[in-house]
């Protein structure tokens, strides 16, 4: 996440997060124990994966498969900067 690294050819794919999360959401549902944190997490993930997709039909991509730390993209997103690049990131801003 720190230097942008999301090759999930080499580490554990975005679709096995979203499947673990997709798991773990049905058993807390099935035994009436919410975990927002989880419907979260997969909400970001399924965020990553969209983008990634949608770079994907545009040849833009760096990597062919997503690793699951692009579960950054989400929160990166609704901050309003951009999902797998930091470098564009300007820094935190500070009011005076």
């Amino acid at each position: 996440m720190l230097n942008d690294k999301f090759d999930g050819s080499t580490g554990f794919s975005i679709d096995g997060g979203i499947k673990d999360a997709s798991h773990i959401r049905r058993l807390t549902s099935e035994h009436n124990a919410p975990m927002p944190v989880i419907d979260t997490a997969h909400q970001h993930l399924l965020t990553a994966r969209a983008i990634h997709e949608a770079q994907a039909r545009t040849g833009s991509t760096q990597y062919p498969v997503l690793d699951w730390s692009a579960i950054v993209a989400g929160t990166r997103v609704s901050a309003g900067l951009d999902a797998f690049d930091s470098k564009t990131h300007t820094g935190p801003v500070v009011d005076e």
